[in-house]
C-alpha cells in the first residue's frame, strides 16, 4: 500500500478549486437573478412569449419539411399510375 500524498495548503490545485467554487456561486446567483427577472417582469414575460412563438414556428417548419421529404420519398417509390390523390 502506497502512502497517501498530502498536498500542502495553498497549492495550485487548492487555488483552482477555490476559484471554481467562487465562479460557480457567482454563476448560480446570476441564474437565480435572471430567472426571477424572466418570470416577474413584463420584459421577461415578453421575452419568454417571443421565444415560445419562435420555437413553435421552428417546430412547425421542421415537421412540414419532414412531411415533404416523406412524400417525396413515397413519390419516388410509387409508380405514377398507382398514386392516390387527396
Amino acid at each position: 500500500m502506497e502512502p497517501s500524498v498530502v498536498q500542502p495548503a495553498g497549492t495550485a490545485i487548492d487555488q483552482r478549486l477555490s476559484e471554481a467554487v467562487r465562479d460557480f456561486r457567482i454563476s448560480l446567483g446570476e441564474i437565480v437573478t435572471i430567472t426571477r427577472e424572466l418570470v416577474t417582469t413584463e420584459e421577461g414575460k415578453q421575452y419568454i412569449e417571443q421565444n415560445m412563438k419562435h420555437t413553435q414556428a421552428r417546430i412547425r417548419n421542421s415537421l412540414d419539411e419532414i412531411v415533404i421529404r416523406a412524400q417525396n420519398e413515397l413519390d419516388k417509390r410509387i409508380p405514377v399510375g398507382h398514386r392516390q390523390t387527396a
